[in-house]
């Protein structure tokens, strides 16, 4: 291969790169969208003498990104796909005897240092793209750093655009005699990228002006357009309103559509086609290039999963992108010639630095499991760039004792090292394995892929599961949906060792609804709830739920229910235009505001004074009249931590999904989706998170 016939900005920084990683075995690697880090650099390196002729392991956030990096740099080293270099994600891989580059998901290092924690046939790890942060790409390399204290000249090169390159060579240095690992930094890019500032206003929906300013744009461009939302919803109204505006092609992009679908928008298009308007969610950040664009439009927004505390369940939120995801959609549009990136913002916004880690912010069950495997039960038996917060920490370990994946010691039971070897979420990986051992392999199987994928049976916010697979064995909901369930089945069945009639039969069969109810409540056994006299709900945890609206539902209901703010009044109570301390609180003060969300249950590990979670904290008093400018997700007139119903945005009664909680945002401003709305990922269930995008 000769990399000069590339003309990519990081030819002449190539032999540093070699030399750093001969020396030290450690390097940080920057350099700006499109100058050749994900492709060129591998292909490079794979040749080098000091490698011995071992495996290059290279991690990428997403599997389209590793398909796609895969690709291209076969087509560099002139070889087909899968010969010397290939990929491996979680439901396809491309690799064969002569693969030394693999490009796996992030996912995916972890099964392979539970094989051989040595990992004795690869000679160097790369970790593209290092910026995103997640919580698999944090764990790759706390574990790779412990594999290095038994093999020094195993090589770790980190790469980014966007990365905080001193801190994270300081951090990979540390304790080494020579210091911070070299950081090598190839400032330029291939072509140039115009920014202009589009605010968007005179609408009554974000969406529809976002809509109208890609219009407008079209017919100046001269080539694709890539614009990127927060989510498929906004991308479905976002392609209906364009469907009466242009006669471009529009296609969405993310992380929920068939590897297949998803590459087939990387493609060109044909001669004489209309232009294409690509809409996709943060999937197409990084390591991707999409033929024939040449104008990007951000949105600037972008969605994450958070672990809600007090109730232990993950949600949605949205929230402004940061200033080094935007530079990097702004990439996008310069990668094969010079490009116009629009920001539907005000200049003058101040952006976040850095998005936060997601091991800062999401549920660590997973990772507890991952950890427990590799012989690590507390946070501190493995150096973290950031260390997982200690309540995150905790309840991830008490939700893996509570499902039978750790013992009372914190090691990983049998069912622990099995969960983990189906590559699903600790619940969903439960789900399959009890069911199997009860006989339910089929229905268990069926209900994990329905819950893993991204909602397309068309049933909207009616959370019955029983319905759903009632409607997938009917050949009911998006094709593309059922497409995905069936193949995911087949997955988890194929793992799981078992066989079952509904990986692809064409028969249409009864739901068990008994058995599917046992699946369920052996993965989910913290939400099984008792039905009170009043109505109302009672979890095994001593929460309690209600159905939205004015009282209870009726039985038989299928309408999604949500936690009070507050217990449910006793008979006789006035009503609550006055605060009332509940019976029992144990607050000092004498009131409690209408924010308070308890009843007398466990006193505070805090010592505040106050029933954990529930009451006033002492010594605040009585709350506030108006709500408190905060960047919290908060609507409580009280301005403390949100309540368990809380459903607003710095007092708005709003909700960006349209679920029901309230009006309609007219943009997402940090707004948070209630853990019922259909607006979760995929209609994921509570408590975990799907890897849509792994």
């Amino acid at each position: 291969m000769d990399p000069s016939a590339t003309g990519l900005p990081l030819v002449p920084f190539l032999p540093r790169i070699d030399e750093a990683l001969e020396r030290r075995r450690l390097c940080v690697l920057t350099a700006e969208p499109g100058a050749g880090k994900s492709t060129l650099v591998p292909a490079w390196l794979l040749d080098r003498p000091w490698l011995g002729g071992l495996k290059i392991r290279m991690l990428e956030p997403r599997r389209l990104a590793a398909a796609a990096v895969a690709a291209r740099i076969s087509e560099l080293l002139g070889e087909p796909l899968g010969r010397r270099a290939g990929y491996r994600v979680r439901s396809a891989s491309r690799v064969g005897p002569e693969t030394r580059l693999e490009v796996v998901t992030e996912a995916l290092l972890a099964r392979a240092l539970e094989a051989d924690p040595l990992l004795g046939d690869t000679g160097m790890v790369i970790l593209d793209e290092f910026h995103e942060r997640s919580v698999h790409a944090d764990l790759a390399l706390a574990l790779l750093l412990e594999t290095r204290r038994a093999r020094p000249d195993l090589a770790v090169l980190l790469m980014s655009a966007t990365l905080d390159a001193a801190r994270v060579a300081a951090f990979i240095g540390a304790g080494d005699p020579a210091g911070p690992a070299p950081v090598i930094d190839c400032p330029g890019r291939v072509f140039p990228v115009e920014t202009a500032y589009r605010p968007l206003a005179g609408a009554r929906h974000w969406e529809e002006a976002f809509a109208d300013l890609l219009a407008a744009e079209i017919p100046a461009v001269g080539g694709d357009v890539l614009a990127f939302l927060p989510g498929v919803r906004e991308i479905e109204r976002v392609a209906a309103r364009l469907a009466g505006l242009t006669a471009a092609e529009v296609f969405p992009l993310h992380g929920s559509l068939s590897l297949e679908r998803q590459q087939a928008v990387l493609r060109p298009r044909d001669a004489g086609a209309p232009a294409r308007v690509v809409l996709a969610t943060s999937i197409a950040e990084t390591s991707l290039t999409v033929a024939g664009v040449r104008v990007v439009v951000d949105a600037g927004w972008t969605r994450t999963s958070e672990l809600h505390h007090a109730t232990g369940l993950e949600r949605l939120v949205t929230s402004r992108v940061s200033s080094s995801s935007a530079d990097q959609r702004r990439g996008r549009a310069g990668r094969l010639g010079p490009g116009r990136c629009l920001r539907a913002w005000k200049e003058t916004e101040q952006l976040p630095a850095r998005p936060v880690p997601e091991i800062l912010r999401a549920d660590l069950s997973g990772l507890v499991v991952e950890c427990a495997l590799w012989g690590a039960r507390d946070a501190g038996d493995l150096r973290w760039l950031d260390p997982p917060p200690p309540a995150s920490w905790t309840t991830a370990v008490e939700i893996d004792r509570v499902l039978g994946l750790l013992d009372g010691e914190g090691r990983p039971t049998e069912i622990g090292r099995a969960a983990a070897r189906l590559g699903l979420a600790p619940r969903l990986a439960v789900l399959v394995l009890e069911g199997g051992r009860a006989g339910d392999a089929e229905i268990a199987a069926e209900a994990a892929a329905i819950l893993e994928e991204r909602d397309g049976s068309g049933m909207g916010r009616d959370p019955d599961l029983a319905a759903r697979l009632e409607r997938l064995r009917a050949g009911g909901g998006s094709p593309g949906w059922r497409r995905a369930v069936l193949d995911e089945t087949r997955r988890i069945l194929s793992r799981a060792g078992a066989a079952g009639a509904a990986a692809g039969s064409a028969a249409i069969r009864p739901v068990d609804a008994t058995a599917l109810a046992r699946c369920l409540a052996r993965a989910f056994p913290d939400r099984i709830a008792r039905r009170e006299s009043d109505g109302t709900y009672r979890f095994v945890t001593g929460r309690i739920a209600r159905w939205p609206g004015t009282g209870a539902a009726p039985r038989g209901s299928s309408r999604p229910m949500s936690t009070p703010a507050r217990p449910p009044e006793p008979s006789g109570s006035p009503p609550r235009s006055r605060a009332r301390k509940p019976s029992g609180c144990s607050s000092p003060s004498r009131s409690t505001p209408r924010s308070c969300a308890g009843t007398a249950s466990r006193r505070s590990a805090s010592g505040s004074g106050r029933r954990a979670g529930w009451c006033w904290p002492s010594g605040r008093g009585a709350a506030p009249t108006t709500p408190k400018p905060s960047r919290r997700p908060c609507s409580s007139a009280c301005g403390a931590r949100e309540p368990a119903s809380c459903r607003g945005t710095n007092g708005r009664a709003d909700c960006s999904r349209g679920c029901g909680s309230g009006r309609r945002a007219r943009e997402p401003r940090l707004s948070t989706t209630p853990s019922w709305c259909d607006g979760l990922r995929s209609g994921s269930s509570p408590g975990w998170t799907s890897r849509e995008d792994r």
